[in-house]
């Protein structure tokens, strides 16, 4: 999977009502979110992955390459940039500057993407790629 991949799939999954976010806090897998498939970087893991990394290291995606725990991440994404990875969790998970609404990723939201795509070179998104995909 590419950097440009993986921002236009977690763009087009999640809106205010499917992020896995409790109390604040990211929680990779989904266990007290059903309605959601887990956080931005979890939703890529299995699912018994996602709940060790929940129970045993809770830590954000840089803390996790700098631990074993790296190696329960898809090889694809051992092999991203973590900088860009970190990007695509606060994408998801800040909630003191949400970037998301029922029907999908708001203006703000829209803002942090093209910064991510211009820190990172990656090509702009188009306004069909910024459209919410996934049905809860």
């Amino acid at each position: 999977m590419t950097n440009r991949e993986l921002l236009i799939s977690t763009v087009q999954h999640y809106t205010s009502l499917n992020r896995c976010v409790n109390d604040d806090k990211c929680e990779y897998s989904n266990r007290y979110f059903p309605q959601s498939s887990g956080c931005a970087i979890g939703r890529w893991l299995k699912p018994e992955d996602a709940l060790t990394i929940d129970n045993h290291s809770g830590g954000d995606i840089a803390s996790i390459f700098e631990s074993d725990f790296i190696n329960l991440l898809p090889e694809w994404m051992q092999e991203m940039n973590v900088a860009f990875l970190t990007m695509i969790q606060d994408l998801h998970d800040l909630q003191d500057r949400s970037f998301w609404n029922k029907d999908g990723i708001n203006e703000s939201g829209i803002r942090y993407v093209r910064d991510i795509c211009l820190r990172f070179g990656i090509p702009s998104l188009t306004t069909e790629e910024f459209k919410h995909k996934h049905k809860n």
